[in-house]
């Protein structure tokens, strides 16, 4: 089995401006008491991350109470190149996949009013951010979980088994994640 990963190493990877720089500082180490011990302090948006409704709406839910099976299973990567028109959505509704993947996409407050009237369980994108807050909020309140940060260089268009299942962070208004790909054919 295949698997691609579309995780950006979060030490490297961008960082959201105004968002603190994720640090690895080691605290403990071998040579002193058998064991390497690292802590690690960061922005919990840092590289490959999920928002929790929480982020934008005080009472949402957090990274703890967002639903796992809506970030594992059947996806669709579709590349955009630009604005997502009414045309995309419709080949979004049409592959009838609940989870989608969006290469090269800038979602508009228009294009997410129509994505969050799919009732998606997923969208993923490889910005750190999928828009303003406006999208957010349109995305969030359709029940679609926000996928952040993907590395999706190496990755065709076409169908996919998708991994990307949020830490269990209670309060928490987002959630790193390792996320991974696997072609359908290969399992």
């Amino acid at each position: 089995m295949k698997i691609i990963d579309i995780t950006k190493e979060m030490l490297s990877a961008e960082v959201y401006p105004g968002d603190t720089a994720p640090v690895l500082t080691r605290s403990a180490v071998a040579e002193n008491g058998g064991y390497n011990v690292s802590d690690l302090n960061c922005c919990v948006h840092n590289g490959t991350h999920i928002d929790a409704p929480l982020h934008v709406f005080s009472n949402g839910v957090s990274a703890s109470g967002i639903d796992a099976a809506k970030c594992f299973g059947e996806c669709s990567v579709i590349t955009v190149n630009g604005k997502i028109t009414a045309g995309t959505v419709e080949k979004i509704r049409a592959s009838g996949i609940s989870r989608v993947i969006l290469k090269a996409a800038f979602i508009t407050r228009e294009s997410a009013v129509l994505l969050s009237e799919l009732k998606l369980d997923l969208i993923g994108v490889e910005a750190q951010s999928v828009g303003d807050l406006c999208v957010h909020k349109t995305i969030l309140s359709a029940g679609t979980v926000i996928l952040e940060g993907l590395d999706l260089r190496h990755v065709a268009d076409g169908k996919y088994f998708l991994s990307a299942l949020p830490l269990k962070i209670n309060g928490a208004d987002g959630t790193p994640v390792r996320a991974v790909l696997v072609d359908p054919r290969d399992l």
